[in-house]
């Protein structure tokens, strides 16, 4: 009897396990070699003990004052202008449902988070790109500002470390958004999920604490910020928070959402509470950007080695999970890496059309591992149709 794809799917314990590749640059989030796991357990059984009701019971609204307050440390704001979620596409549903009236497109950079705008468009949201042929996204942006302005319900953007460029914005471009969202009024909703895998002391300040007691016409706020834990600590604990004044925090947690079932996820924010305040999240953030960056140095080294020059980064790499790859034919590339059980994605993923990228990953790779891949990625930008041996070698 054969295993059916709908049986592997409901038998497999994590996203994706379903079709394994071997050399897997595809995911967003950390593989299992860069996981807390030991210091996750200890804040859990932490938690437990010393909070049991508070941990398995419902949490108010805004999320425990633990957890606001751990955040705000983190990111040197007001605790009363954070508010405890799942993570953020959760939230990001729920901002869409609540922004339906405001109008039916939302603008986004010409590449961009592509499970995000598939949110959006559960909505009945229709997807508005900026020009990709426009190098300045501030003026690229402020094109589409011009071309939509009448349906324009709000504007997403990650401007640190994005998904899927790995970009980030200036300071200079960060204020210029800023001005633009106020001249044509439309509100800017800001993921701010890979703020962690920056240093501190080089990491610009966000669209949220720029945007800091500004309004639209319609007294909402200007910017509202969203961040997560999940990128340091793992995605299985769907932390995160949303940052905006008090007053429209207050407002926006009365919704039958958070009235019904409270703060969006109790346990995991006083876990992450437990972490920021016994040092470990911030250890952690540390760990992570150095393995990070060992393995985006190793898979450079491999498609330099192997590429001929066809295969070249798009930019310094800054940091984050995230490389984008300029590529002669991006599509027959991702297809030959799948044949040679390697996970990288065409730009055309993410919005973008025939002109040639390929986005890696770097959360479930080792070093080793990464530079193998990146030898046989770049040998297959120079025949795409050709194959490479198999790596079997124990890692």
């Amino acid at each position: 009897m054969t295993t059916s794809a709908s049986d592997r799917l409901e038998d497999v314990l994590v996203q994706g396990d379903a079709n394994p590749i071997a050399l897997d640059l595809g995911p967003g989030y950390l593989g299992e070699a860069l996981l807390p796991t030991q210091s996750v357990a200890n804040a859990y059984a932490t938690v437990l003990a010393d909070l049991p009701r508070a941990a398995l019971g419902y949490g108010p609204e805004l999320g425990p004052r633990p957890a606001r307050e751990a955040v705000a440390a983190l990111r040197g704001v007001d605790s009363d202008a954070i508010m405890m979620t799942a993570g953020i596409s959760g939230m990001l549903d729920v901002i869409a449902c609540a922004n339906r009236s405001h109008g039916g497109t939302i603008l986004v950079e010409a590449v961009s988070y592509d499970l995000a705008n598939a949110v959006f468009r559960d909505h009945g949201y229709k997807i508005a790109r900026t020009r990709p042929e426009e190098s300045d996204p501030v003026r690229a942006l402020a094109q589409a500002l011009e071309l939509h302005r009448a349906s324009t319900a709000f504007i997403y953007l990650t401007p640190t470390l994005g998904n899927p460029t790995g970009r980030t914005m200036s300071i200079e471009q960060r204020n210029a958004v800023i001005e633009l969202a106020q001249r044509f009024d439309v509100q800017i909703i800001e993921d701010d999920a890979y703020a962690d895998h920056v240093e501190e002391a080089d990491r610009p300040l966000s669209l949220a604490e720029l945007g800091s007691g500004l309004e639209t016409r319609d007294h909402q706020p200007l910017v509202i910020g969203l961040g997560s834990g999940s990128k340091v600590l793992g995605a299985g604990l769907r932390v995160g928070w949303l940052m905006a004044p008090p007053e429209w925090l207050h407002e926006f947690s009365s919704r039958g959402q958070f009235r019904s079932g409270g703060c969006a996820n109790q346990i995991a924010a006083l876990v992450l509470a437990h972490l920021v305040a016994n040092g470990d999240y911030s250890r952690q953030a540390r760990r992570v950007r150095h393995v990070l960056a060992e393995r985006a140095t190793a898979f450079r080294t491999g498609i330099a080695e192997t590429s001929e020059g066809l295969l070249t980064p798009s930019q310094h790499w800054a940091g984050g999970l995230f490389d984008w790859i300029d590529a002669p034919n991006p599509t027959a590339i991702e297809r030959g890496g799948e044949l040679e059980g390697i996970r990288v994605y065409a730009g055309t993923r993410f919005g973008e059309d025939s002109r040639g990228h390929l986005r890696v990953a770097y959360g479930t790779v080792s070093a080793k591992e990464a530079h193998e891949a990146g030898r046989r990625i770049g040998a297959l930008s120079t025949n795409p149709s050709t194959t490479t041996t198999t790596f079997l070698e124990d890692q």
